[in-house]
């Protein structure tokens, strides 16, 4: 029980002092980025995504994406990742 507290309190505080969590999912096309925003969501995660892609003969059940993540790296302002669900 001590342990579960201690982990607990440890999650709390880092929370607290570093924000929220972002989750940034990427990789090259056909890599299962989908699918691991999917198993996201089925974890509880919200997702953020701007429904640009839409689903074709590859994937008839959509694709999970958020286009300005494609270009992370090169950006100045990344102010809009602060705008993304909270984990």
């Amino acid at each position: 029980m001590a342990s579960s507290w201690s982990t607990t309190l440890k999650r709390w505080y880092r929370r607290k002092r570093s924000g929220q969590s972002v989750v940034v999912v990427s990789g090259l096309p056909r890599s299962g980025t989908s699918m691991a925003m999917k198993m996201l969501e089925a974890g509880g995660l919200k997702l953020h995504i701007d429904d640009v892609r839409q689903p074709d003969i590859d994937n008839p059940k959509g694709y999970f994406e958020f286009e300005q993540v494609k270009n992370l790296g090169n950006e100045t302002n990344k102010s809009w990742v602060l705008q993304t669900p909270a984990t």
